[in-house]
């Protein structure tokens, strides 16, 4: 009855925190998303022939960052769920099975760890998909029709098709490059992040979207 008790109340604090937390970062994301962008534009135009002013949030922008705000919420939420559940699982059994307090505690330790692994990904993996959607839009509103990828070398699971170089010839009509390292493709049509394996289909997207994928992309002018 108390972890059942304690359960609410932590529910209520990570539901609070949540949702301040999931904005918070959304709006920092959006700032270096717009640092980026102004950094390119004054790259490619000289800074005395460019003005850049303020940032103005149109409505599809807007709903990208509602989207990402109750994605994050929901996965935070979902780390306390499971970490309760996996506690009380715990010690029933250490009731049931007459267990030690010593094992009690030391299986407990082990869901503290497992739990802050996951928050850690959660926010490394949730963050990279955030600045990728955002940066998508700004192109978009900018203009800017074509995009190189980026491989990063960043992440510890290294995909070979995204690192692999790309020969500057395949995937330009179909979205098939040998490699998506310093790929150049349009916007409007995805190159294909996963190749289809047995049953399971070809992924099409951009960078940042396949799970801890950590490429990145540059703007293309041509």
């Amino acid at each position: 009855k108390r972890l059942e008790k304690l359960g609410s109340v932590w529910q209520k604090r990570f539901e609070e925190y949540a949702k301040t937390k999931s904005e918070q970062v959304v709006k920092k994301v959006l700032k270096a998303s717009d640092t980026q962008i102004k950094q390119i534009l004054i790259h490619f135009f000289s800074a005395e022939r460019l003005e850049l002013v303020g940032s103005v949030i149109p409505n599809t922008l807007k709903q990208v960052m509602k989207t990402h705000i109750i994605e994050n919420v929901s996965l935070i939420k979902s780390i306390q769920s499971q970490y309760h559940e996996r506690i009380v699982g715990a010690v029933s059994r250490s009731i049931t099975n007459a267990g030690s307090i010593k094992s009690l505690t030391e299986e407990i330790a082990k869901y503290n760890s497992q739990g802050l692994n996951r928050a850690n990904l959660i926010a490394l993996d949730q963050t990279r998909k955030m600045y990728s959607s955002l940066n998508l839009r700004r192109f978009d509103e900018l203009g800017i029709k074509k995009v190189m990828w980026l491989h990063t070398h960043a992440g510890k699971t290294v995909r070979p098709y995204h690192a692999r170089r790309w020969d500057g010839k395949s995937g330009l009509t179909d979205g098939h490059p040998n490699g998506l390292n310093g790929f150049i493709f349009n916007l409007e049509d995805k190159p294909v992040i996963q190749e289809a394996i047995g049953k399971q289909k070809e992924i099409r997207g951009y960078p940042a979207e396949l799970p801890f994928c950590t490429c990145t992309w540059c703007a293309v002018f041509e």
